[in-house]
């Protein structure tokens, strides 16, 4: 870059011109050729397009931005739009436990690695991308789900899970940095994400006290099966032992009995002769 200076010679008197050459370091190479446009020309695009409304008077409908109602009420004569307020309308009502994400920017790569993270760890959620605000208000308004509706104003999806397994579903969170969970749907409640925190303490604890109960329980049954299994094994070898005692005596009985038969064959013998 060349720059130009004024400097003063004292003989002469005049104002000469020096040329003074500095050099500057681009980080990128200029394109000479297709130079950038202006860092200005859209805000001076949008300050020159701007409606301007006379002085003292209301300004016209087309100026203002469309309402919801209106909105709906294009919706409303769109079938296609109507089916897919239908069919968001029925998976609410299917699906027992709904998480409710603000979505940041991913790719497709990373979201079927988040399918297939779902799908080895055996956790059953369908996450549904893109969710339309106008078909959203479509499918709740004048419904139970009807405060929904504004959480649907910047890019939401819903994530369809079949179990109400919610510490499952915040493990599952920690390895999708991309979707930040703002709502849940619980059996037909809609919880803040401190609700949910506190919900995934309350089951840590539930299934706790689950445990404690089931021994508890479970604890006379194996004292009772205990001694039943104590009183078998004395009464088989009680039981063993009788047997063997009978076993010896009657053996004893027929070695006296043979013992009497024999003497009395030789007295027999010793009369006839």
């Amino acid at each position: 870059m060349a720059l130009f200076t004024m400097s003063k010679s004292p003989d002469l008197g005049s104002k000469l011109i020096s040329l003074v050459v500095q050099q500057v370091r681009f980080r990128n190479r200029p394109n000479l050729k297709n130079p950038l446009p202006m860092h200005y020309n859209r805000k001076r695009l949008f300050a020159v397009c701007e409606p301007v409304p006379p002085p003292n008077k209301p300004v016209c409908d087309a100026m203002l931005k469309p309402s919801d109602q209106n909105s709906v009420s294009i919706v409303d004569e769109n079938p296609y739009a109507l089916f897919l307020a239908g069919k968001l309308r029925r998976d609410f009502t299917k699906h027992p436990m709904i998480a409710i994400f603000h979505i940041d920017s991913f790719t497709g790569r990373e979201f079927d690695r988040i399918r297939l993270m779902l799908h080895d760890n055996n956790f059953p959620m369908e996450i549904q991308q893109r969710v339309n605000r106008q078909v959203t208000a479509a499918a709740f308004k004048g419904t139970k789900w009807a405060p929904i509706i504004p959480l649907c104003e910047s890019k939401t999806a819903f994530g369809f899970c079949s179990t109400t397994d919610v510490s499952m579903l915040m493990k599952m969170l920690k390895k999708m940095p991309a979707f930040i969970l703002i709502g849940l749907i619980y059996e037909n409640r809609l919880l803040h994400r401190d609700d949910v925190d506190n919900l995934v303490k309350l089951s840590n604890n539930i299934v706790n006290l689950h445990s404690q109960l089931s021994t508890t329980l479970n604890l006379p049954i194996m004292n009772l099966t205990q001694n039943l299994m104590i009183g078998q094994v004395t009464l088989t070898n009680s039981l063993s032992s009788y047997t063997k005692s009978q076993e010896s005596s009657s053996s004893s009985s027929d070695s006296d009995s043979d013992s009497s038969s024999d003497s009395d064959s030789d007295t027999e013998s010793k009369k006839k002769i």
